[in-house]
C-alpha cells in the first residue's frame, strides 16, 4: 500500500519528521510525504487511497481516476461544502467520510486497516470505476443543470434567432 500526503509548504517538516515515528521497520507501507505537487497525476498514478480534504477538484479527480479515499472536509469551507461533496461520495459508497472533530489517528488508522484487513481498497476501486461516469453526468448529479443549460439557450435563441454566428 501506498500513501502520500500532500501537506502544503507551512506542515510539510514537521510531517517529514513524523514520518519516522509513523513507519517502523516492520511496516510494509510505503508513506510520501510532499509539500506540494503540481502534476497531481502522477501522485495519482502511484497512489492506492488518497486521505483528502473534500474540495470540488478532489472530488471530480477521485471520480475520474477511481481511486479510494477517505475524505476529511475542511470545516470552516464556505457553507460547509466540501462536507457534502464528500458525503456525495460517501453515502454511494465511494469514500469515507471523516469529520475533522471526530478525528483522532486511532480513527484513521483503523479506517486504514480496515480497508487493507478486509480488501476493501480493491473493491472500493471497482465499484468507483463502474459507476464513475454515472456520477460524472452533470444531469444526474446536479438535475438543475439542465434546466439552467435550457434557460441559456433560450435566452440566446431570443437575443439571436439565427443562432450564434462563429460559434
Amino acid at each position: 500500500l501506498q500513501l502520500v500526503l500532500i501537506t502544503g509548504n507551512r506542515f510539510y517538516e514537521y510531517f517529514k519528521q513524523k514520518k519516522d515515528e509513523i513507519l517502523d521497520s516492520q511496516n510494509k507501507m510505503i508513506l510520501n510525504i510532499l509539500p506540494y505537487v503540481e502534476e497531481m497525476d502522477q501522485v495519482y498514478r502511484i497512489s492506492d487511497l488518497i486521505i483528502s480534504r473534500a474540495g470540488a477538484n478532489t472530488i471530480a479527480e477521485l471520480l475520474i481516476t477511481g481511486i479510494p479515499a477517505i475524505l476529511i472536509p475542511y470545516p470552516y469551507a464556505v457553507q460547509n461544502h466540501q462536507y457534502f461533496n464528500a458525503q456525495f461520495l460517501a453515502d454511494r459508497g465511494k469514500a469515507i467520510l471523516i469529520p475533522e472533530k471526530d478525528l483522532s489517528s486511532d480513527l484513521l488508522i483503523d479506517n486504514i486497516r480496515g480497508l487493507i484487513e478486509h480488501n476493501s481498497i480493491g473493491e472500493l476501486t471497482g465499484i468507483l470505476y463502474e459507476s464513475a461516469n454515472e456520477l460524472i453526468d452533470p444531469y444526474i448529479v446536479y438535475p438543475e443543470t439542465k434546466v439552467i443549460i435550457q434557460a441559456i439557450s433560450e435566452t440566446v435563441d431570443s437575443i439571436y434567432p439565427l443562432g450564434l454566428v462563429g460559434f
